[in-house]
């Protein structure tokens, strides 16, 4: 979409710039609908049911708009709306749908015929009531005479307005092109959503409006005046008498300008030409000054001055403005004034600690932006996300300041390689060296005295464990094999890294030569080593197997290195069994498989390397020296002394987490918000979802408040939806692990048959039963299902009702389980997993705080995933989030509602309201000579700007503001 602009100079040498579209006025109530669009599709129908027919003025078009939608928007929310109307912000997406329209209507040689139209069945309705004339009888199950019935899916477009609940089935799809507010609206709208309810149509409205030539004058936009210097000096390029040479122009000597030698200058920095032009012809213009000229010193603190001007003025974001968009004439005013010491102080120590002099930055609650390269769309779709989380937690009851202050809360999610220690220490663990006991490092320094803070890229001989890497891998391949050679040859060279290995293994080949390494490595490492180098030389150049088997391969390479032992009692040995057993359980409980190997953690960090076996050895050797200056610098403050035990320092430190899994880390995850604004859908099915659900915590925590709520999506009638609910129930019901006392978990059912097992009806109609019975009730059904051996995996109802007498639930379990309402509940369950979240019944998903995590129906997750996961998240946004929640004042709510499952529904919906993100956040301190504030009461969004008042950034962002 082009634009036109018109450039105007008058005799005062100001200049106008106006912008007009190359495309027609679009009418505001279009372009209020698409805000509430881009929200989400049920928030765009409920401000078309709030639309009434509108009088078509301009004005009117924008007060109605406005009016229309303040019954379904904060104020702050309204005072959006009401800059993105002016500016025309959604214009160029109703346009879209304009041109949509007009195609059509030209294909069909109907330009000038309809005003509002509906495209079904490839042909074009004008009226509504011809509308059903256009529909098979009844849905058409044929694949061939579907597409002539209207069944094609038509090409969709970005944030397709489809009316709710007709896109379920084969349906026709019937588009409507209209004008919202129209009578012709209003009635193609009343028969169309008749027949989405009767199940005939699919409904799609698109926005179409009566063609004028009214142009659209926009905002938003900045010009920038390039003015090129056209002065020119005559020079006789004639060939001379003196060797063929252009005569040059007499040597002028060059007069200062405002204390300037600009020939110097430009010779000087070339580079700088034009902007040294630009600034000659400012200081030339002597009538255009207000005052005598300036000199070059008195530009020396020109920028301090002005930010003393603006921090001093009444009203200070407009003379900011004026400032930044005229300094030329201000210039030799702001010269005059006299620098406040204090001012000047701050601005120094700001500039030595937190940024550079002339840099910028904006700060969105805590979210860096770049001013220099955000412009106006892209500053207003920040505020719009920020506002519409800020808008969401209000409506939690939460004040304005702990709004502020959440949003403020870094909310990148933990990730692997985000800074976090895992603390993987384990018997496990087979260590090759110790620093700290190993005679060949009795040469080393043994006082950490001896690091000197200054030795940049160097490892540090010490003899201490100050670096440990830890390598997960499955020696079946060449590959593996080769890793461990390169640690012996490190080890060789004396590198000052203490190294362990935790070996896996799926076929007894790589099972038997695990055994020997642990056998040989006890007796010396060395061994163990040279026996890996000559096993991996056997496999290379043979393949014995199918004539010796497996031992002689083993037996061939301990004989190579003079070891005489019977490999049969190696292998057969029971201490060296239950040592490969436990560690391929420890690497399983981590959520690796040999597809994931090798990785390796240093001090805890983890490394991986999906290339080569080298590239993943440099990861490890990147890690140990980001660790080495980090181990340095604690040395210099004192940190850590001769006395410190390396590994526990760090592992105690707030980055640390228990345990590694890394199913907590999927490649591709999403997210779902928890707390749908109320007003906009009261009846949305997440809504109804939350108001059904029935959890399960531990009784001996029945009054802690749960920050981590665990929604487990699965078919449970197969047996990966069973082991997902057990694994699920183990790490609530271990009081060891902090599971138990902040999480919580429901039950989400999905099925393809919608049929729900009677054992998770039992379940949610246990509900309303003491915390205690209703828990053990719980696993006596996960016990009893253990022993099913059925493919559909369920319980008879009088199995259940045996266990519940046995449980001594009261009465009322009876009656609620046999509650229609209850079956209307566990449907909403099923279309929640599947209709909004399109979740395949295949699959298992893991639902924490909002965040979606998808699992395949035949993969193990293990009790040790939730332990891993609450450690993980308490100790980043959820546990953050958490603890602003707890601490703070709830706005209108009785104290008697104050329980914990209320905060614990508070905070599961707040955290899925800010959702993880990969912004940088940053922290400034506070400012109190070198700043200043405009606040609005009731505002939800905090913005710090670090600007300098001279620079483009501030040009372009402050008239914004």
């Amino acid at each position: 979409l082009f634009t036109t602009s018109f450039v105007k100079v008058n005799s005062s040498k100001r200049v106008e710039v106006y912008l007009e579209s190359n495309w027609q006025r679009t009418p505001f109530l279009l372009e209020a609908s698409e805000f509430f669009a881009e929200r989400n599709n049920n928030d765009f129908w409920k401000f078309v049911e709030n639309v009434r027919i509108f009088r078509n003025t301009q004005e009117a078009d924008f007060n109605q708009s406005l009016e229309f939608s303040s019954s379904l928007l904060s104020t702050s929310e309204n005072g959006l709306l009401r800059i993105l109307l002016a500016t025309h912000f959604y214009s160029p997406t109703v346009t879209l749908h304009t041109h949509l329209a007009k195609d059509i209507l030209t294909t069909h040689q109907l330009e000038n015929g309809c005003s509002s139209f509906v495209v079904l069945a490839n042909s074009i309705i004008c009226d509504p009531k011809n509308i059903e004339k256009f529909l098979p009888a009844t849905n058409n199950n044929n694949e061939d005479e579907k597409e002539e019935q209207g069944y094609e899916k038509s090409l969709r477009i970005p944030n397709e307005h489809i009316y709710p609940n007709s896109q379920k089935g084969p349906l026709p799809t019937a588009i409507l092109y209209s004008q919202l507010g129209s009578e012709d609206f209003s009635r193609f709208h009343t028969i169309l959503k008749d027949l989405v309810n009767n199940g005939r149509v699919e409904y799609i409205y698109r926005h179409h409006f009566p063609q004028s030539n009214e142009t659209l004058s926009l905002q938003g936009y900045g010009v920038e005046l390039a003015l090129k210097s056209m002065e020119y000096k005559v020079v006789d390029d004639t060939v001379s008498s003196d060797g063929g040479k252009q005569a040059q122009p007499e040597s002028v000597e060059e007069e200062d300008i405002e204390g300037f030698l600009f020939q110097k200058l430009m010779a000087r920095k070339p580079n700088l030409r034009a902007e040294l032009l630009t600034f000659k012809d400012l200081l030339s213009e002597k009538d255009d000054l207000p005052i005598d000229k300036l000199k070059r010193w008195e530009l020396k603190d020109i920028g301090l001055l002005a930010s003393q001007r603006i921090i001093q003025a009444a009203d200070p974001l407009r003379l900011l403005r004026d400032i930044s968009q005229n300094f030329p004439n201000m210039g030799p005013s702001i010269a005059q004034t006299k620098l406040d010491p204090l001012i000047e102080k701050e601005l120094t120590a700001n500039q030595n600690v937190y940024y550079q002099p002339g840099q910028n930055f904006a700060i969105i609650n805590g979210k860096f932006l770049d001013p220099e390269n955000i412009d106006f769309y892209k500053f207003v779709t920040v505020l719009k996300s920020e506002l519409f989380k800020a808008t969401s937690l209000q409506n939690l009851k939460l004040s304005e300041d702990v709004v502020r202050k959440v949003l403020s809360e870094p909310s990148q999610a933990a990730g692997k390689s985000s800074g976090v220690r895992f603390d993987v220490r384990s018997n496990n663990i087979l260590f090759v060296n110790n620093l700290e006991t190993d005679k060949k490092y009795s040469s080393f320094p043994s006082s950490l005295k001896s690091i000197k803070a200054n030795q940049h890229g160097q490892f540090r001989f010490v003899r201490k464990n100050l670096i440990t890497s830890v390598i997960i891998l499955n020696p079946a391949s060449v590959e593996e094999l080769d890793l461990i050679a390169t640690i012996q040859q490190y080890l060789r060279r004396f590198i000052p890294i203490r190294f362990g290995f935790v070996f896996f293994c799926e076929d007894k080949a790589t099972c038997d030569f695990i055994k020997v390494f642990r056998h040989l490595s006890q007796v010396d490492p060395e061994l163990a080593f040279a026996f890996t180098s000559r096993y991996r030389d056997l496999i290379e150049t043979s393949d014995p197997w199918f004539a010796d088997g497996p031992n002689a391969v083993l037996s061939q390479a301990l004989d190579e290195i003079d070891i005489r032992e019977d490999v049969k009692l190696i292998l057969e040995n029971v201490e060296l069994v239950k040592f490969v057993e436990d560690s391929n359980q420890y690497v399983l409980n981590m959520g690796l498989t040999s597809n994931n190997l090798p990785v390796g953690f240093v001090n805890g960090i983890y490394e991986e390397s999906d290339e080569s076996v080298s590239s993943f050895i440099e990861s490890i050797m990147n890690g140990a020296v980001r660790d080495t200056h980090l181990i340095t610098n604690l040395v210099a403050k004192g940190k850590i002394d001769d006395s410190t035990d390396v590994s526990d320092y760090l592992f105690s430190q707030p980055n640390s987490v228990k345990g590694f899994n890394v199913l907590a880390f999927p490649t591709d995850s999403s997210s779902v918000t928890l707390s749908p604004s109320d007003n906009i859908y009261p009846n949305s099915v997440t809504n109804e979802l939350l108001k059904s659900l029935s959890y399960i915590h531990n009784p001996e925590y029945v009054d802690r408040v749960k920050a981590i709520t665990h929604f487990l999506v699965a078919d449970f009638s197969s047996p990966g939806g069973y082991r997902l609910l057990s694994d699920a129930f183990k790490s609530i019901e271990d009081t060891t692990s902090e599971t138990s006392s902040v999480s919580r978990i429901a039950l989400i059912h999905n099925s393809e048959s919608r049929n729900v097992p009677n054992y998770v009806k039992a379940i949610a109609a246990s509900n309303s039963q003491l915390t205690k019975k209703r828990f053990g009730f719980i696993k006596s059904l996960i016990e009893k299902l253990s022993s099913t051996t059925s493919e559909t995996l369920d319980l008879e109802i009088d199995e259940i009702k045996s266990i519940a007498e046995k449980s001594s639930l009261s009465k009322s379990y009876e009656k609620n389980f046999g509650d229609p309402k209850l079956d209307a509940d566990l449907l909403t369950h099923i279309e929640w997993a599947q209709d909004v979240n399109n979740l395949s019944p295949d699959n298992l998903a893991i639902v924490t705080n909002g965040r979606v995590t998808l699992f395949g129906g035949e993969e193990n997750i293990g009790s040790n995933y939730f332990s891993f996961v609450t450690s993980l998240e308490m100790r980043s946004l959820i546990g953050q989030i958490a603890g602003i929640i707890e601490s703070a004042p709830l706005v209108g709510i009785d104290a008697d509602d104050l329980t914990s499952d209320y905060f614990s529904d508070v905070i599961m919906k707040a955290t899925s309201i800010i959702g993880a993100s990969s912004d940088q956040y940053v922290t400034i301190p506070e400012l109190k000579k070198s700043s200043f504030e405009v606040d609005h009461e009731g505002s939800l969004i905090e913005m710090t700007l670090i600007l300098d008042p001279l620079s483009k950034a501030a040009q372009k962002l402050v008239p914004i503001l």
